[in-house]
């Protein structure tokens, strides 16, 4: 567990982060930065980022079956993301989440956004008969690159609770699972 308080203090990775153990990181306001690859050498059980004011994940992020968990303000994930043995993705953002075009998330676990913050995606997401949920208020934009979102051939569900829109083509496949667009598609232009 890493704790720099409820306030300032950052949180920097400049090498690969691996093993067999779960990573908690409280920030407060400060800032979390993996500079380089998360898991390269194997998997990382778990991380878990308890609070943070920004949060990037600038390289490749393979973790385990502790999950991936994340808090902040403002989160930028920049590569792609890979779990294995049940391993999910949450995420609770205030501000905005930016998904990058080279983010593709290959999950065996669900994926599920949960803050008031808004959502700017361009990777796509594939998931093994789990969730894709984006539970929170904020806006989704679908970026010019295209979205596709796959839960594979049986169960697993695809909801969104905000306005999605954007200059890209979103594509779902939700197999026996079922879609729902509790909100708008398209009032934010």
């Amino acid at each position: 567990s890493l704790d720099t308080g409820a306030t300032t203090g950052d949180v920097r990775f400049d090498g690969d982060v691996t093993g067999a153990g779960l990573l908690t990181i409280t920030a407060g306001t400060g800032n979390i930065d993996f500079t380089s690859t998360i898991g390269a050498g194997g998997a990382l059980s778990g991380l878990s980022i308890v609070s943070a004011d920004t949060v990037d994940l600038d390289s490749t992020v393979a973790i385990d079956d502790e999950h991936l968990d994340i808090n902040a303000t403002t989160i930028g994930i920049d590569n792609t993301v890979t779990t294995t043995n049940a391993g999910t993705v949450t995420i609770t953002n205030a501000g905005v989440l930016t998904i990058a075009n080279a983010a593709d998330m290959t999950l065996d676990g669900a994926f599920t956004v949960d803050g008031a913050g808004a959502v700017s995606t361009a990777g796509d997401i594939t998931t093994t008969a789990d969730n894709i949920l984006f539970d929170g208020a904020g806006a989704v934009t679908i970026e010019a690159n295209d979205v596709s979102l796959d839960t594979g051939a049986t169960t697993g569900d695809v909801r969104f609770d905000g306005d999605v829109t954007g200059a890209g083509l979103l594509t779902i496949t939700a197999g026996t699972g079922n879609i729902d667009f509790t909100s708008t598609i398209g009032a934010g232009g």
